[in-house]
């Protein structure tokens, strides 16, 4: 559950939307925004494409809030920027067929990571960024020097996808871009650094991770949506005859 605005976007290399919406109480996870021009960023986004396909891109960051813990084995202190994200993501209901989407870029926006993030497969009517169930699927960024203020939040990856085209089948749906698996065995889904330490840890103080998932709807124009509705009523007639 969302618990209210809480701080002004502060990572290096982060389009910022004016204010990110991640819950107030110490708390860590996923932000997953989608834009039509990469510049304004939302978690709800309508794409009509009854007329053709339209372009969309995402991102996926990284957050923690204030008072954020980390254990290390130096001990125990506030995080203070992303260390690594290890797992995958995915957008649900998205049709690499008929519905005519397609990944036209997708890459890792943090310094390091294994080629195994940079992976995609199809899964029904889900697409998967990264290697499910395999610590070799990560993106992190290896800091000699900490920041003196905390980074609340660092974008992870981004890219564009082309959704759908004017083929009736393919308009009216909700893709869902979220979390596909995080972490993998011993290894955690996010660790951070932590103040006074070069070492990493997971929070151990923020309960379960919060996945902001984001939603784009594939909406008909109303001459469309008239089309859906007579084809229905043809097949009824169909039906009766």
């Amino acid at each position: 559950m969302l618990k209210g605005l809480v701080f002004v976007a502060a990572a290096a290399g982060l389009a910022t939307s004016a204010l990110a919406v991640v819950p107030v109480d110490p708390s860590y996870g996923l932000l997953f925004e989608v834009s039509t021009d990469g510049s304004n960023w939302t978690r709800d986004l309508g794409v009509d494409v009854s007329s053709g396909a339209k372009s969309v891109f995402f991102r996926v960051s990284s957050f923690f809030t204030p008072g954020t813990q980390v254990t290390t084995p130096d001990g125990t202190s506030n995080a203070v920027v992303f260390a690594r994200f290890t797992g995958s993501n995915s957008m649900s209901n998205f049709g690499s067929g008929q519905n005519g989407d397609l990944v036209t870029n997708y890459q890792r926006d943090v310094p390091n990571g294994n080629a195994a993030f940079l992976q995609q497969s199809q899964s029904g009517g889900k697409r998967i960024f990264g290697q499910a169930g395999t610590p070799l699927s990560f993106a992190s960024q290896l800091l000699l020097t900490l920041p003196t203020e905390p980074v609340f939040m660092t974008q992870i990856a981004s890219g564009k996808i082309t959704i759908g085209n004017n083929n009736l089948g393919a308009m009216v749906r909700t893709i869902v871009f979220t979390n596909n698996t995080f972490g993998s065995g011993a290894t955690p889904g996010l660790s951070f650094y932590r103040d006074g330490s070069q070492q990493t840890g997971a929070p151990d103080n923020a309960g379960a991770p919060e996945f902001l998932f984001a939603t784009i709807e594939v909406v008909p124009a109303p001459g469309a949506m008239a089309l859906l509705g007579l084809g229905g009523l043809v097949a009824a007639r169909r039906r009766r005859a």
